[in-house]
C-alpha cells in the first residue's frame, strides 16, 4: 500500500466515525462522543505520522482536541514541537491529507524555544499550550516545553487575566440570554476551560490541587459539551449558538425533549457563571448604579445573623460575594419576619447585580427554599418562545432593573413613578411578575395567587399584598389591549378602567409593563409599542381620574412648531384617539407630510424606522402599501391606519429592512415611493410581484400553521379577527387581500413581528360599515379566511 493510500485510508477513518456520531452519538452525545473523535483522530493522526517523527519531532495536540474535548465539527488543533531540524516534509505528511479531507485546521510548527515567545506575547496561545498532549513522537520535547511553561508561570498568575476575559463576556451579556454562544458566551465553556487552565498551572508549578473539581462542575460542563455537540450534528457545521431553529434538531439527535435540553444549558451556564464569580477575582466588579431615589435606601437593620439581613449587606458590595460564614449565616432558621426583613429584601432587589449574587447565596444557603419556595422553579428555567432573550429568573432580575431605570428616567416614565404612593410596590410587583410559571395553567393567574401567599406570610401590609396580586394578575392586560385592540373605542377604555381599579394600580401596570417588555428582548419593544402604552395609559387614566387626563393642545403648536389653528383642525379632522395614540413629533410629522400632499396621488414621510404613508384612501389601499413594502425588502412591524371624514389615509408604520433589521436606508425611499403611486394606478402586478419575492425566499421561510379566528370582542364599534402565520415576504400583503376578498374593510391595524412569527389583529366591518356579530356568519367568514390563506402562504 502507498503512503497516500495509507494517509487516505487513516483519515477516511477518522471521517467514518464523525459521520457515525453525527447520526447517533456516542454515550449521552457529551463526553462520550468527545473522547470517541478524540481517540479516532490520535489513531488517524498516528498513522499519518508512521515513522516520521522520531526523537526530534512530536506531534502535539492542543486546545480543546489536547483536552480530549473534540467536538463534531471543531478545528483540528495541532502542533509539530522540533528540536530545530528540518520539520518541513512531516508537516507536510501530517497537514495535508487533514486539509484535503476538508478538515479546518489550527497548524502550527515551533520550537520550544517558539512556543515560549509565543506564550509571552500572546496569552490564547499560552491558555492553548497548557493542554499540549503528545499524539505521535516522543514525549521528552513535551516534557521540556512543560518546564518552560512551569519557569514562566511562576510567579505569574492566571486569574487576573481569566477574570477580565470573563468580565468582558458579562459586558458583552449583562443579562445570560438563552440563545447564547455555547463556546464563547457568558458562563460558557470558555469559563470552564478558565477553571481547568488555574488548575494546570497549579499542576505545573506544583501548588498542588486547590480547586478540586466539582461533581457540578463537571456536569455543568459535561452538560455543554453534549449541547454543543447536538448543534454540530443538527447544523452539519461548527455552530455554536443555542439558537431558536436548532433547539429541536438538537434535541432530536440527543433523544431529549427541547424543553429538558434548553433547561440543560442555561442550568450549566448558570453554574458557569457562579463559578466564574468565585474562583476569578472580581469577575463581576463593575461600577453601580445607586438606585436610592426610590423612596428608602438602605438603613440599619439586624444583626448580620438574620438571613437577609446578611444577605442585604452582601449586596451593598459591588461584587456581591459572600464569604463562608456569611453564607452559613444566611442558612440560619429564619423565623417570624421583621420589617427590618422585608425592607432587606427590598434591599436587595434594588441593588441590581450584587443583589442577585446575594440572591444566589440565599438560595446556596437553603434559605430561599425554606422561605421563598415559589422561587425554586424559575431557577435557570428556559423560555422557548422565540422573544424571549432570557430563563426565567434572569429575566425576574432585569425586569427589576428596568423599573429602576424608569424611577431614575428624567422624562415621561419618570414622572409616572413620582407619582406612586409606595415605591417598594413596584420593586415587589416587577419581580413577582412570572412567579406563576413553570406551571401547568395560566401563569397571571398562577402567578397572582402564588404572589399574594408570599406577601402574606413575609408580613407586608394588606395594601401591598392585594394591590402586587393584582398587578401580577394583570401584567399582560396593558400591553395585550395596547396592541390588539382599537384604542380609539372607548368601550374598550372603559372596560380597562374597570379591571385596573385606582390611579396608582394604573401606574403600577405600567411601569411594569414598560419593563417586562424590555427585559422579554428587542423584538417585543420598539418606539410604537411604547407609544401604544403611552397612549392607552393617557386614556385609562382620563377615564379614572379626569384631572389625570393631560389636555395636550394648549402647548402641542408651541413644543412641535406648528401652526395652532392648523394643529387643531387637524386633530379635530383625524377623531377621538388621535392624540393619545401618537407623540408630538408624530403629529408634527403627519401635519407637514399632509402640507405636501397637494395634488399628488400618495406622499410618503420617513423618520427612522417610522414611514407614513398619506393618499385619499380607497379598497385595497393597506395591501397596496404592504405589497410595495415586501417587495423592496421593507418589513412592517406594527401599522397605525387613520382615515379622515373627507376620505384622506393617514397611514402610519414601523419598519425596518427585511434583511438586515436595521433602518431602510433613505436612499430607496424614492423608488419605493415611485411603486406606491404606480399600485395606486395599477401600473404594476403586485400579485405577480409578491409572489416572486416569496419564491426567492422560500427556503429561509419558517414553517408554521396559518391561524385565523375571532375572539370574544369588546368592541362594540368593530370585529377582531386574528391571523398568525410564519413570517415571510408579502404576508401582510396577503392576508389583507385575504380580508378584502371576503368583502370586510380594515378600520384599525395592529401588525406584530415576533421573532419568525406573525400575531396580526385586524378590526374590521362589512362593507356597510356595521361590525359582524350573527355567529355563523362569522364563523363562514373566518372559515374562508382560512383556507384563502393556507392556499396563498
Amino acid at each position: 500500500m502507498t503512503g497516500s493510500a495509507t494517509s487516505s485510508d487513516s483519515v477516511a477513518a477518522f471521517l467514518a466515525v464523525r459521520d457515525a456520531v453525527v447520526r447517533r452519538p456516542v454515550g449521552d452525545g457529551g463526553w462520550g462522543t468527545c473522547h470517541a473523535l478524540s481517540d479516532s483522530l490520535d489513531e488517524a493522526i498516528g498513522s499519518l505520522v508512521e515513522d516520521g517523527a522520531g526523537a526530534d519531532f512530536s506531534v502535539v495536540a492542543v486546545g480543546g482536541y489536547g483536552r480530549r474535548e473534540q467536538c463534531i465539527f471543531s478545528d483540528v488543533d495541532l502542533m509539530i514541537l522540533h528540536d530545530g531540524a528540518d520539520s518541513e516534509a512531516l508537516a507536510r505528511q501530517v497537514f495535508y491529507p487533514l486539509w484535503d479531507a476538508g478538515l479546518k485546521v489550527g497548524h502550527s510548527v515551533r520550537t520550544v524555544k517558539e512556543c515560549l515567545a509565543g506564550a509571552r506575547e500572546d496569552f490564547p496561545t499560552l491558555t492553548s499550550l497548557l493542554s499540549a498532549r503528545v499524539v505521535a513522537g516522543q514525549s521528552g520535547l513535551v516534557d521540556e516545553l512543560n518546564r518552560e511553561i512551569a519557569s514562566f508561570l511562576e510567579g505569574r498568575p492566571l486569574a487576573q487575566r481569566l477574570a477580565a476575559a470573563e468580565r468582558e463576556r458579562i459586558l458583552l451579556e449583562p443579562y445570560p440570554e438563552i440563545a447564547t454562544d455555547l463556546k464563547e458566551g457568558r458562563g460558557g465553556l470558555r469559563t470552564f476551560q478558565a477553571l481547568w487552565w488555574l488548575r494546570r498551572r497549579r499542576e505545573l508549578v506544583g501548588l498542588g490541587e486547590a480547586l478540586p473539581e466539582t461533581n457540578q462542575e463537571r456536569r455543568a460542563r459535561s452538560a455543554l459539551l453534549r449541547a454543543r455537540n447536538a448543534l454540530h450534528a443538527a447544523s452539519g457545521r461548527p455552530h455554536d449558538r443555542f439558537s431558536v431553529e436548532l433547539r429541536g434538531p438538537a434535541a432530536a439527535w440527543l433523544g431529549d425533549e427541547v424543553i429538558d435540553l434548553a433547561g440543560s444549558v442555561t442550568g450549566a451556564r448558570r453554574t458557569g457563571d457562579r463559578l466564574a464569580s468565585v474562583h476569578l477575582p472580581d469577575t463581576h466588579a463593575q461600577p453601580r448604579r445607586r438606585w436610592f431615589s426610590l423612596g428608602r435606601g438602605p438603613r440599619p437593620g439586624p444583626p448580620p445573623s438574620r438571613p437577609l439581613a446578611a444577605a442585604a449587606l452582601v449586596a451593598g458590595r459591588d461584587s456581591g460575594l459572600a464569604e463562608p460564614t456569611e453564607v452559613e449565616a444566611m442558612g440560619k432558621p429564619h423565623g417570624e419576619w421583621t420589617d427590618a426583613d422585608r425592607q432587606s429584601l427590598v434591599t436587595i432587589l434594588r441593588s441590581g447585580h450584587s443583589g442577585r449574587a446575594a440572591f444566589d447565596s440565599l438560595l446556596e444557603a437553603g434559605w430561599i427554599e425554606a422561605e421563598f419556595p415559589e422561587y425554586v422553579p424559575l431557577v435557570a428555567a428556559p423560555q422557548l418562545a422565540p422573544f424571549h432573550d432570557h430563563p426565567v429568573d434572569v429575566h425576574l432580575w432585569r425586569a427589576v432593573d428596568e423599573v429602576l431605570r424608569s424611577v431614575d428616567d428624567d422624562g415621561w416614565l419618570g414622572r409616572i413613578a413620582a407619582e406612586l404612593t409606595n415605591p417598594d410596590e413596584l420593586v415587589l410587583a416587577a419581580f413577582l411578575h412570572d412567579i406563576g410559571k413553570c406551571r401547568s395553567g395560566d401563569h397571571s393567574i398562577i402567578g397572582a395567587t402564588l404572589a399574594r401567599e408570599f406577601l402574606d406570610r413575609a408580613g407586608f401590609p394588606e395594601a401591598t399584598a392585594e394591590r402586587v396580586s393584582r398587578v401580577v394578575r394583570h401584567h399582560l392586560l396593558l400591553a395585550d389591549t395596547a396592541t390588539r385592540s382599537d384604542l380609539s373605542d372607548p368601550d374598550i377604555v372603559a372596560r380597562l378602567a374597570e379591571e385596573v381599579v385606582d390611579m396608582e394600580t394604573l401606574r403600577l401596570l405600567y411601569l411594569v409593563s414598560v419593563a417586562d417588555a424590555r427585559a422579554t428582548g428587542p423584538s417585543v419593544w420598539s418606539p410604537w409599542k411604547a407609544s401604544l402604552l403611552r397612549s392607552l395609559f393617557i386614556r385609562v387614566a382620563g377615564t379614572l381620574d379626569p384631572d389625570e387626563g393631560p389636555n395636550r393642545l394648549d402647548d402641542l403648536a408651541d413644543t412641535a412648531g406648528i401652526d395652532a389653528e392648523a394643529l387643531r383642525g387637524h386633530i379635530s379632522a383625524m377623531g377621538a384617539g388621535y392624540v393619545e395614540a401618537h407623540t408630538d413629533d408624530q403629529i408634527a410629522t403627519h401635519i407637514e407630510t399632509l402640507a405636501e400632499l397637494g395634488d399628488k396621488p400618495v406622499v410618503l414621510a420617513v423618520a427612522g424606522s417610522a414611514a407614513t404613508v398619506i393618499a385619499p384612501d380607497h379598497t385595497g389601499f393597506l395591501g397596496e402599501i404592504s405589497g410595495v413594502f415586501a417587495i423592496h425588502n421593507v418589513s412592517i412591524h406594527e401599522a397605525q391606519l387613520w382615515t379622515r371624514p373627507d376620505g384622506l389615509a393617514l397611514d402610519s408604520f414601523h419598519v425596518s429592512d427585511a434583511r438586515t433589521g436595521e433602518p431602510v436606508e433613505s436612499t430607496r425611499w424614492e423608488v419605493v415611493t415611485r411603486d406606491l403611486v404606480a399600485a395606486t394606478t395599477d401600473d404594476i402586478d403586485l400579485d405577480d410581484l409578491v409572489a416572486q419575492k416569496r419564491k426567492d425566499y422560500r427556503r429561509t421561510i419558517a414553517r408554521l400553521p396559518v391561524e385565523v379566528a375571532s375572539p370574544a370582542d369588546p368592541s362594540t364599534r368593530s370585529t377582531t379577527i386574528e391571523v398568525r402565520c410564519a413570517d415571510q415576504p408579502g404576508a401582510l400583503f396577503t392576508i389583507v387581500g385575504a380580508l378584502y376578498r371576503a368583502g370586510l374593510d380594515i378600520q384599525v391595524a395592529r401588525i406584530e413581528t415576533i421573532g419568525n412569527a406573525v400575531r396580526d389583529t385586524f378590526y374590521v366591518r362589512d362593507r356597510s360599515g356595521a361590525p359582524i356579530r350573527d355567529v355563523a356568519r362569522l364563523a363562514q367568514l373566518v372559515a374562508a379566511i382560512r383556507a384563502d390563506l393556507r392556499s396563498r402562504l
